[in-house]
Parts: C-alpha cells; sequence; structure tokens
C-alpha cells in the first residue's frame, strides 16, 4: 500500500454515527448503574439502622418505665393510679419481652413475600431480630436483585479498534484509541499513560492491536469489548469516505496520514490532517487495508 490515496470520495456525509451513539448510551447506562447500586446500599444500610434505633428506642422505654414505676409507689397518692397503669404496661411488656408493634409491622413488611412466592431464610417470627443478615428479608432482597450489575453485551457496530501514536501539539507522541465505525467513521480518543508506562506498556498496546483490527483479506472484523471506558466524546472524528490517505509517509516508518477537506459556509475550503503511527507492521497494514476498503 503506498502511494496517495487519491481525492476525497463525493459521497455525502451522514448525520450522526450510529456507534458513537450507542457509546454515549452505554457511558450513560454505566454512570446510572452506580448510582443505582450506590442508592441500594444506602437503602439496605438506612433500614438496618432504623431497625436498630427503634430496638434502642424501645429498651431504652422499657428502662424508663421501670426505673419510674420502682419509684412512683414513694409519691402522693393523687398519682397512685398512674402508677398503676406503668406497672400494668411495665408488666405487659415483660410478659411479652422483645415484642414490639413497630418492630413487629417493619419485620412483616421486610419479610414479606413476592406474589412470585421467593423463599426467604431465616426465621421469620415477629420476635425475630436484625442481627442475622439482610438476606433474612427478602423486600430488601427483591430490591437488590433488582439493580441489575451487568454490563451491557459487546458493541457490533465497530469494525476495529487498537492504540495508535499520535504526535503532541509541539513534541513527543501520545497513545490514543483508534475507533472504525461501521458507518464509516474513524473517531480517536486520548488515552492516559499507565503509571509503568514503558517496554511492558508498548508491548501491551501492540498485542492489544494485534488481536482487535482487521486484516488484509478479512471483510471486518468486531471491535473489542471494553470500549466504555473511554470518554464520552472522542478528540476527533472523521468521515472516511470523504478523506485522502497517503500511506506510507515518506520519512517516517509505519505511519499514514489521514486528510478531511470541507467546504464551509460561502464554499470556504477548510481542512483536517492527522498523522498516525502504529506500533507494528503488521497493525500498519491492518489499518492502511481497512481504511482502503471503506474508501472504495
Amino acid at each position: 500500500s503506498g502511494g496517495e490515496g487519491g481525492s476525497s470520495s463525493s459521497s455525502s456525509e451522514p448525520q450522526t454515527d450510529t456507534w458513537l451513539q450507542e457509546h454515549r448510551y452505554r457511558r450513560a447506562v454505566g454512570a446510572l448503574q452506580d448510582r443505582q447500586q450506590s442508592f441500594t446500599a444506602q437503602l439496605c444500610g438506612a433500614l438496618q439502622e432504623s431497625r436498630r434505633l427503634e430496638e434502642w428506642r424501645e429498651e431504652m422505654s422499657r428502662k424508663m418505665l421501670g426505673r419510674y414505676c420502682t419509684k412512683l409507689f414513694q409519691v402522693e397518692t393523687a398519682v397512685q393510679s398512674l402508677a398503676n397503669d406503668g406497672v400494668k404496661n411495665l408488666a405487659g411488656e415483660q410478659r411479652h419481652a422483645g415484642v414490639s408493634m413497630v418492630l413487629t409491622d417493619l419485620d412483616a413488611l421486610l419479610r414479606r413475600r413476592s406474589e412470585a412466592g421467593e423463599e426467604a431464610a431465616g426465621d421469620t417470627s415477629p420476635g425475630a431480630t436484625a442481627s442475622g443478615a439482610i438476606e433474612d428479608w427478602p423486600a430488601l432482597a427483591r430490591l437488590r436483585g433488582l439493580s441489575f450489575a451487568g454490563r451491557p453485551p459487546p458493541s457490533v457496530l465497530g469494525r476495529m479498534a487498537g492504540p495508535v501514536q499520535a504526535p503532541r501539539r509541539w513534541y513527543g507522541t501520545q497513545v490514543c484509541m483508534l475507533v472504525l465505525t461501521k458507518d464509516d467513521w474513524l473517531h480517536s480518543f486520548l488515552l492516559a499513560p499507565p503509571k509503568d508506562a514503558g517496554k511492558g506498556g508498548k508491548s501491551a498496546s501492540s498485542s492489544s492491536s494485534r488481536t482487535n483490527g482487521v486484516g488484509a483479506g478479512a471483510a471486518e472484523a468486531p471491535a473489542p469489548a471494553g470500549l466504555e471506558s473511554l470518554e464520552a466524546e472522542p478528540h476527533w472524528s472523521l468521515y472516511v469516505p470523504g478523506t485522502s490517505i497517503i500511506a506510507p509517509v515518506p520519512g517516517r516508518a509505519r505511519s499514514f496520514e489521514i486528510e478531511e477537506v470541507k467546504r464551509g459556509f460561502f464554499g470556504i475550503k477548510s481542512s483536517r490532517k492527522e498523522l498516525l503511527q502504529a506500533d507494528t507492521d503488521e497493525d500498519f497494514q491492518r489499518w492502511t487495508a481497512a481504511l482502503q476498503m471503506v474508501r472504495s
């Protein structure tokens, strides 16, 4: 593959790219799942804390009532009837130790089974305490079950993706993730360099690009899973049929240049040129073959 790729294609530029829309949606789904799981965990913790506080309130009420009633016989007879009521209530609490109307209603709500007939583990008696675990409460178990923790299936809208080197503004290079979609768009996402960047990081990038590329004789290959970790918006995007490609670039090993020329307002031309470098000769052949296949 050598020389200029020819003049720009005359095909009209589409209004949107399906892969990019799906990529934004996946990012939103991931953020929503994180917020949903955090809210579910906070709600379960709040219910457990509420039950512990209610147990503490019941215990403090019994202690206060007990202390009050044991000393009430020393006061005037004008409050004897109140003392009798207090003693009666205290006796009732002692006969039904551990049973509270508030806790009973709360336990009944949390231990209610679904209409499908879910079975809850643990003791379901009204006097059961919350010292077990959250799994003893079917209501919270169902709530946690409604929080989908899995990731969406991998996208099928990408042709290939992999890391390449791009020149910085003044000097040096930076790693970017290049994504070629089935809508013939080429997107570039900047990647933050790893802390242990070096020979190991470069070899890992090369192996990732080799496993996720499109061969010269292959029509298409699915893009790798895990692209949801990229930013929602690409650093730049080019519509490949409307570009020209130079591969290889004279004086630069494993490099190819892609340029897009547009006509703006009043017919004024504007161009964008990007220089990219593959890590290996094999990656260079795959990228150039895929881009030429899209342009043809």
